[in-house]
Order: structure tokens, then sequence, then C-alpha cells
């Protein structure tokens, strides 16, 4: 698929005049495309490093409000999530007046596109009287809840309880063990890590760790290598552990591409686990696995990893706003009021 000119037009004046840049996209694939075509890449986007690709769901309304802390977003948006996008794009609106907003490979905000978002400020003022409370007001107080719990794996208000129902470890080596089912039941089937003895997994207590990078596929050694050139890093750089992480993958010399070269002696030398390399040279893998280079599969495995973790972060930051808010009843609320204003920009 392809972008017409007015919109690859649209997203360089964007970066040119330093906007921050919301995109919302139909689908993951068209996520894809712009990072493939480095139409967006890290260094384009206002120094904040590469843009975060998440694939909604019915969630997305809480996704929203975690990932607007970020510099730039990329947001694949379904037609059942239109309403929580629409009152999520509010937020952005105020928060970051300068803004471009794409729709379906439309451009729906931004010079001369003041409509929608008119329609948006009234959009708040009828949640406000219908929900008797002023909604941005809770969306910045969860935004406040949220920034508090960013680096945590699990959220600190949930730790007790979970340690409690024996599903939950303390953290050990910046390390916890928690319940697989329990798990994997919360990041919808995501793997991270093998599971140990009596069905426990072991998850890092902070996302930004050096048991972070273990978890998604480090030896100790190249993880303690890295956690300490990250811990030493200038204080001005943009970009996020993963980040820093991906780029220093990505400038090795040396790779691995065809079936007689030495794989497991690459990706050793890069400072992988033997679990991780012994994922990526499974037999069952090997036709999949001849398509691209050792590089390219080491940094989709440990990026996955690392998904995954942010996924089951998320999913315990939500636990804690559904206690919050009658999230349901909020939903209906917000879907209800605002289906009739969103469906006269499509």
């Amino acid at each position: 698929m392809t972008f017409n000119g007015s919109i690859k037009a649209a997203i360089s004046q964007a970066l040119t005049d330093s906007k921050l840049l919301v995109v919302f996209l139909k689908d993951s694939s068209e996520a894809s495309y712009l990072w493939q075509t480095q139409l967006l890449t890290d260094k384009q986007v206002f120094g904040a490093g590469a843009p975060k690709f998440v694939e909604s769901d019915t969630d997305l309304f809480f996704r929203w409000i975690v990932l607007l802390t970020e510099s730039a977003v990329v947001v694949s948006v379904r037609d059942n999530t239109r309403d929580a996008a629409f009152v999520a794009s509010h937020y952005a609106i105020k928060k970051f007046p300068s803004l471009l907003v794409l729709l379906n490979g439309r451009v729906v905000v931004g010079p001369g596109k003041d409509q929608l978002r008119d329609s948006i400020l009234g959009c708040l003022a009828d949640l406000d009287a219908a929900l008797s409370r002023p909604v941005l007001l809770e969306l910045e107080k969860d935004m406040d809840i949220l920034s508090q719990s960013m680096e945590h794996t699990i959220h600190p208000a949930e730790i007790a309880i979970l340690e409690k129902r024996g599903v939950l470890t303390p953290a050990t080596n910046g390390t916890r063990r928690i319940s697989s089912s329990t798990l994997l039941s919360e990041t919808s089937g995501a793997i991270l890590v093998e599971a140990g003895p009596s069905h426990f997994i072991d998850i890092p207590a902070q996302l930004g760790s050096e048991a972070a990078l273990r978890s998604v596929g480090f030896s100790d050694q190249m993880a303690a290598s890295l956690w300490l050139r990250w811990q030493t890093r200038p204080h001005d750089l943009p970009w996020t552990l993963e980040q820093v992480v991906t780029k220093i993958s990505r400038a090795s010399p040396i790779d691995a591409e065809g079936p007689g070269d030495d794989w497991d002696g690459v990706m050793k030398a890069w400072g992988l686990r033997e679990s991780l390399r012994g994922s990526i040279l499974t037999g069952e893998f090997s036709d999949i696995r001849a398509t691209r280079t050792a590089q390219f599969w080491a940094i989709h495995s440990i990026s996955r990893f690392w998904r995954s973790l942010e996924i089951f972060q998320q999913a315990s930051q939500r636990r804690l706003l559904k206690s919050k808010h009658g999230v349901d009843t909020m939903r209906r609320e917000i879907a209800t009021i605002t289906s009739e204003r969103w469906s006269a920009f499509h």
C-alpha cells in the first residue's frame, strides 16, 4: 500500500515545523509501511526515537492515556474503537496545541482543519454534562496516576494484593516471579520467558532495568554491560532503554544470513541468552528464518518480548483505572455521545 503525495507532504511539513505528530491509521500494515519506507524515522520524529506502533483493541481509551506521554505516537485505530480515540484526541489537542492528526490516511486536524477540533471541544462539554463530572480532569488525574508507575511492570497498588494471593513473589535481584496462568491470561497469550518450576515465570520488577534486559533475551554479562551504558548515557538523550538497545544491536559489524553461516556463534557474540538463540534456531523455524538475517530475528524477538512486558504493564494500569472509574458505564456513555459527531468525518 502507499500514501498519497499530500499525506507525505503533511507529515514532512509537520516534522519540519517541529509539531507533535499523532497518526491515526486503519491497521498495523499502514504503520509498518511508515516505518519500512522510513517516512518516519528515529532521527526525524523530534529527536524522540522511533515512533511506538500499537495496534489498538477495546482498551484503546486507556492505552491512549499511557501513550500520550510519548513525544510522538502512531496509533492503529479500528472501527470499533473510534469513539474512545475521538475523546482521547481532545486530550491530545489540549496538551499539544500545535498538532497534526491523520485518520486513515487523511488529515483531519492541522492547518485549516479546525472543524474536528471544534467538534471535539463540543464533545467534551457534552460528556461533562452527561457524566456529571469533568471528563478532562479525570483524564488528567489518570495521567498522574499512571505516570507514577510507568517504570513498574506491575502497578505498585497491585503488588501487595497479588503477593497476598500467592501469585507474585517479592523482588529479588530486580526480578519477581508470577503465576504463569495469571500472566498469560493478562497478556492475551504473549510469552515472555520460559516458565520455571511450579508454573511461575520470572518478570522484571521494572521495565527500565538490568533485569528487564535479561528478561528480553540478553545474557547476564551483556545485560550488565548494556545497563551500565544506559546509566552513563548523556542526560539529554531522548531515547528509551529499548531504543538504545536496538541501536546498539543494529550497529554490530557481524551478521549471519545463509545456511553456512555460524548463526549461533554470531548471536552468542552479541550476548544473547542460550534460550533466545535456541528459539531462533529451532528446526521448525528454518524456512522462515532463511528469509531474514540473524540480526533481524534477534531484534524482532527482543522487541516482541519487550512488547509483552509493556502489555502486561498496561493490563495492570487498566485494572487500576477500572477500579477507579465505572469503566464499562463510562465507555457506553462515551460511545453514545460521540457516535453522531464522529460519523460526520467519514
